[in-house]
């Protein structure tokens, strides 16, 4: 009885630090040095001072350990830390505490944590053994605060500011100004008259949902039918290559860089070809040709689904899969048979009866070039629209299309 209570407690504690782990990820992204970007989640710690390094796992689920020399930024949930070779006060803040560092100060590459992005004046916070204050004006380098034992330099510095609009009440603040997060924070807010960062910019940040497109391209269609019905000969078809237009909405699914797309999209296009035979009739084997004309118009409503295989910030890949239904209208449907050795005299019939309305599937690969533009391919893999029994007929469409996303 005891080991099984004792085997219970083990299990649950396992299950329990499982879970534990598991709600230590969080949602995040990392931006390495050469500018490429990654989705996944980010290893939450209680940080009392700024990370050196983080734990990142793939949207795939593979782990890996980057450092402050391998990314830019990263961001965990509504959090953002950016690279910085930075110089470090090495001087105590407490007049208690002895000074025994062999320098002032030293350079090093750290992870500051945005608390503020405007302008004039971005402000950062960096915490080692105390804390420190960075500040960035008109996209200038990267300067801390001074603030030590004996030296409240970090009010000249921000006086210094010549891009601040020096009003009474702002000049009122400084003087009042303390060296700690709410006063900086809040001198800065009033200074460029924004939300703090976590709260200002969070819709910013959101991706955008719902991308919206429209454009056109070229559709290269390919018509076979074979049919008992006409009973003349095989007709052989002209391929016909004419303009085809798109619009719709992507829906964005998935976490932050969403690589699952839902599309909904509306298109409208033409068909139009010519079919002939010659062939030889009767025991007389007297020479007889045919014609077949068709011209079709079509509305295309569809759904589809795709997914971005290689995300890169200027450049992503992708493919999907699409079901259309086609609203189709047929302006010219016609077989004609000319009489034996005449080429002027010959009968018009209307033999074939197609939809009306009829469906489809197709597949996609495309590319979306910095977010606003997009090639893409699309081929019918499956559909017919052709009524009668006895008879075999398949669409077979390509396009090439560019869109623009807005």
């Amino acid at each position: 009885m005891k080991s099984k209570v004792f085997a219970l407690l083990i299990l649950l504690f396992s299950v329990s630090t499982n879970i534990s782990f598991a709600q230590n990820f969080q949602p995040g992204s990392i931006t390495f040095l050469s500018g490429q970007k990654d989705t996944g989640w980010i290893e939450e710690k209680l940080w009392n001072t700024n990370p050196g390094k983080i734990k990142f796992k793939s949207l795939a689920g593979v782990e890996n350990v980057y450092t402050v020399s391998e990314l830019e930024s990263f961001r965990l949930k509504n959090s953002v830390y950016q690279r910085a070779v930075v110089s470090v006060d090495q001087r105590p803040v407490d007049p208690l505490v002895e000074f025994t560092p062999s320098k002032s100060s030293i350079t090093d590459s750290v992870f500051l944590k945005l608390i503020i992005l405007g302008k004039p004046v971005t402000l950062f916070q960096y915490n080692d053994a105390r804390p420190h204050y960075y500040i960035t004006t008109n996209n200038t380098t990267t300067e801390e605060l001074i603030f030590a034992v004996n030296d409240e330099s970090f009010k000249q510095q921000l006086r210094s500011i010549k891009s601040i609009s020096w009003t009474n009440n702002i000049q009122n603040k400084l003087s009042e100004l303390s060296y700690s997060l709410d006063d900086l924070s809040g001198f800065v807010k009033v200074v460029n008259d924004v939300e703090l960062y976590s709260e200002n910019n969070k819709k910013v940040d959101e991706i955008k949902r719902l991308v919206f497109f429209a454009g056109g391209g070229m559709i290269f269609q390919k018509f076979k039918l074979k049919s008992d019905i006409l009973g003349y000969g095989d007709l052989k078809f002209d391929n016909d290559i004419s303009p085809v237009f798109n619009a719709g909405v992507d829906i964005l699914l998935g976490l932050e860089k969403a690589r699952t797309a839902i599309r909904i999209a509306l298109a409208y296009y033409q068909l139009k070809t010519h079919g002939q035979a010659d062939y030889q009739t009767g025991s007389t084997g007297r020479s007889q040709h045919s014609d077949y004309f068709l011209q079709q118009t079509n509305i295309e409503p569809s759904l589809g689904i795709s997914y971005n295989f290689y995300h890169h910030p200027g450049l992503k890949l992708f493919g999907g899969a699409t079901f259309s239904y086609h609203f189709s209208k047929y302006n010219d449907n016609r077989y004609r048979l000319y009489q034996v050795n005449s080429t002027t005299q010959y009968t018009d019939m209307t033999i074939l009866k197609f939809e009306k309305s009829w469906s489809s599937v197709s597949a996609q690969l495309g590319a979306v070039i910095k977010d606003h533009f997009e090639f893409r391919l699309n081929s019918t893999i499956n559909g017919s629209f052709l009524k009668n029994p006895f008879t075999d007929q398949k669409v077979m469409n390509t396009s090439a299309c560019l869109f623009y996303r807005f």
